[in-house]
């Protein structure tokens, strides 16, 4: 028996040892795990942060444009005619006959009323909210309308989604606005197009957009560091989407941008 006490002795120090290691390693593990999810929460809360931060400078962007194309029509439109509406109203003192004075007022209602309708029109497409309360195809219709109206380029819309745009997200659709009005305002400055035409299509696992102009184009490899070029890539990857961008030399743009379906 006294030789067999050191053995167990020595088997049951071995084991001791060996527990306190396994121990240990699996404190050690559970510690290495804890702090990879931690990082991992940190990094996820990180990325949330830089997307919200994102979207927050994408909405702050389209409602400047929206505000800038607001006072542009202010200043155009509806100020030019209060301004005949008062050349008409001043002409009223001089009328000679009772027919005269009837017909300047008519006309003055006539141009005033037309004035309201307007500012009522641009009241209603003054917050970016506008656009996830009509939907974006709608929204960029609008604004393809007025540009029509203006006289700035032709415009052609055409909407082949069956009502599914208005299933992508708010802010899924404020960013593809603001990739509209990036694109367009691209279009009006260099492209020295006639008209524009844009297409919604549905297609397995999302839509596409795809906005073509008959301009003059350019070669995609000497301006593919644009900040244009750049800005439409990273917006198309905040919503997850793709974005193909097709151009020569007088044979005009083709931009299609894929949108996925939230998961």
């Amino acid at each position: 028996m006294s030789k067999e006490n050191p053995e167990i002795l020595l088997q049951a120090v071995v084991t001791l040892i060996v527990a306190v290691f396994l121990i240990g390693f699996i404190l050690l593990v559970v510690r290495l795990i804890q702090r990879g999810k931690r990082l991992q929460e940190e990094e996820i809360k990180r990325f949330k942060v830089i997307h919200e931060k994102k979207l927050l400078e994408t909405q702050i962007e389209t409602q400047e444009e929206i505000l800038k194309n607001v006072s542009m029509e202010i200043h155009d439109n509806v100020s030019q005619i209060l301004l005949l509406a008062n050349v008409n109203l001043s002409l009223f003192q001089f009328a000679e006959t009772p027919e005269q004075s009837f017909s300047l007022i008519a006309e003055s209602k006539r141009l005033i009323s037309s004035a309201m309708e307007d500012l009522s029109e641009l009241s209603r497409n003054i917050h970016s909210d506008r656009i996830s309360e009509i939907g974006i195809d709608e929204a960029i219709r609008n604004e393809l309308d007025w540009l029509s109206k203006k006289g700035a380029i032709k415009t052609i819309f055409f909407d082949d989604t069956n009502g599914k745009t208005i299933t992508l997200p708010n802010e899924t659709q404020l960013v593809l606005f603001r990739m509209h009005q990036e694109a367009i305002k691209n279009i009006l400055k260099h492209a020295e197009a006639k008209t524009v035409s844009y297409l919604f299509e549905s297609v397995p696992g999302g839509i596409t957009l795809t906005i073509e102009d008959d301009g003059k184009g350019f070669e995609p490899e000497t301006v593919k560091n644009g900040i244009g070029l750049r800005s439409l890539h990273s917006r198309a990857e905040l919503i997850k989407g793709s974005i193909q961008i097709k151009s020569s030399v007088a044979e005009g743009t083709h931009i299609c941008i894929f949108i996925p379906f939230a998961e």
